[in-house]
C-alpha cells in the first residue's frame, strides 16, 4: 500500500469509488472502504475494491493515490482484457503497458498516416 496516512485523501478516494463503482449491488459504505484502503493486510478485499473501481471509475488514475505501484502491478496481472467491451479492454491494455511494461497494441492510440 502507498504510504497514505492522509485520511482526508483516503476518504476522498473512497467516496469516489463508492459513488462511481458501487451501484447499490454491494453493502459497502464509505467507512468500510476507508478501513480496507488503510489496511494492507486485507489483500483480498483490496483487490476486489481495486478491480471494481478500475473497471468502473471514470478516471481510474485516482487509484494511484492509495495503491502502490507494486500493488497495481500485482492486481493488473489478475485482470484480463474483456472481449465484450472494447473500451474496457483498451483501458486494461494501456495500464498493463504502463505498469507491466507490456507491448499491447491499442488500435485507437495507433498513429495513422495522413
Amino acid at each position: 500500500m502507498k504510504n497514505c496516512k492522509n485520511r482526508k485523501l483516503i476518504k476522498k478516494v473512497a467516496h469516489t469509488i463508492l459513488k462511481e463503482a458501487f451501484w447499490g449491488d454491494y453493502t459497502y459504505n464509505e467507512e468500510e472502504i476507508i478501513l480496507i484502503l488503510s489496511d494492507p493486510s486485507r489483500q483480498k478485499e483490496r483487490f476486489f475494491i481495486f478491480e471494481k473501481a478500475f473497471l468502473n471509475l471514470k478516471d481510474p488514475a485516482i487509484l494511484t493515490k492509495v495503491f502502490s505501484d507494486e500493488e497495481i502491478k500485482s492486481y493488473l496481472k489478475k485482470i484480463s482484457p474483456h472481449q465484450r467491451f472494447s473500451w474496457l479492454s483498451q483501458r486494461i491494455k494501456v495500464w498493463r503497458n504502463i505498469f507491466l511494461g507490456e507491448k499491447n497494441e491499442i488500435p485507437r492510440a495507433k498513429w495513422r498516416p495522413l
